[in-house]
């Protein structure tokens, strides 16, 4: 990222989920500021410094809507993740995020 920004070119990477973009996302879902930018997808922009970064960056989080599926919880029990079924008539709303 250093090269890049050194040379002034503009660039985009997608995040892993660390613990510290997962804050990220939980503040910004707070926040409520999400805007809809087509084919389902909502976005809100937010700032992120990491352990590695030498300063804090933009980050654009998006999101959409999970109709039906498979989801992944983790039990309290076992650090292994349960599968679930999501159910289109409950008024759950699960949303997969990615950030980059």
């Amino acid at each position: 990222m250093a090269e890049m920004k050194a040379i002034g070119q503009r660039y985009l990477f997608k995040l892993k989920q660390t613990p510290g973009v997962k804050r990220l996302i939980e503040r910004l879902r707070r926040r409520g500021e999400w805007q809809g930018v087509g084919h389902g997808l909502e976005a809100v922009e937010g700032e992120l410094g990491l352990m590695d970064w030498n300063s804090e960056r933009r980050v654009e989080v998006l999101r959409k809507l999970l109709k039906s599926g498979l989801v992944a919880q983790a039990s309290r029990q076992s650090r292994q993740p349960e599968l679930q079924w999501i159910d289109p008539s409950e008024k759950t709303m699960v949303r997969e995020y990615a950030s980059l």
